[in-house]
Order: structure tokens, then C-alpha cells, then sequence
């Protein structure tokens, strides 16, 4: 799963409201994808393609999935968006 901080005052605040996430209504989205080595790369998208120097590499087993999101306002104070990959059907 990928994080994305919207707002909140604290890196706690994330992790407090990610303790209370529970089966909630993820969207699924039009993103269909090939793992055909199971090792992929998280970078930021603004950094050039050729100079790629921070990154995280993440392991995902083989095989298709699609996108799914979820805007999860916690609050009035705390505000995240949750990417998850899920096989394809």
C-alpha cells in the first residue's frame, strides 16, 4: 500500500488514522499493470527519467493487478490517500 499525506500536523497523526483504517470503499481505478519481475521502483515523478537517484525498491510477486484508491478524510485535521494493488480478476 502507498501512502500519500495530504495534511496533518504530525507524521503520528498519519500513522494514528492508518491504526484506525478498516474495510472502507476503495475505488477501483482504470490501472492495469504487468509485474513480470516481482522488483519495481517507487520514485518521485517530478525527478527526470534520467536522473533517477532516490528511490525505493518494493517487492510485489508476479503477475497482473489493478489500482485501487482511497480518500480517507479522517478529520477536519488529517486528510490521506491510499493506493493498493490488487490482482486482477
Amino acid at each position: 500500500m502507498i501512502v500519500r499525506w495530504v495534511y496533518a500536523e504530525t507524521e503520528m497523526a498519519v500513522i494514528q488514522a492508518l491504526t484506525k483504517l478498516c474495510n472502507r470503499n476503495w475505488q477501483r481505478t482504470a490501472v492495469v499493470f504487468e509485474v513480470t519481475t516481482g522488483k519495481l521502483l517507487l520514485f518521485d515523478s517530478a525527478a527526470p527519467g534520467d536522473d533517477v537517484d532516490t528511490f525505493i525498491s518494493v517487492q510485489i510477486p508476479r503477475g497482473n493487478y489493478v489500482a485501487e484508491t482511497l480518500h480517507y478524510n479522517v478529520n477536519a485535521d488529517v486528510s490521506i490517500v491510499l493506493h493498493r494493488f490488487m490482482p486482477k480478476p
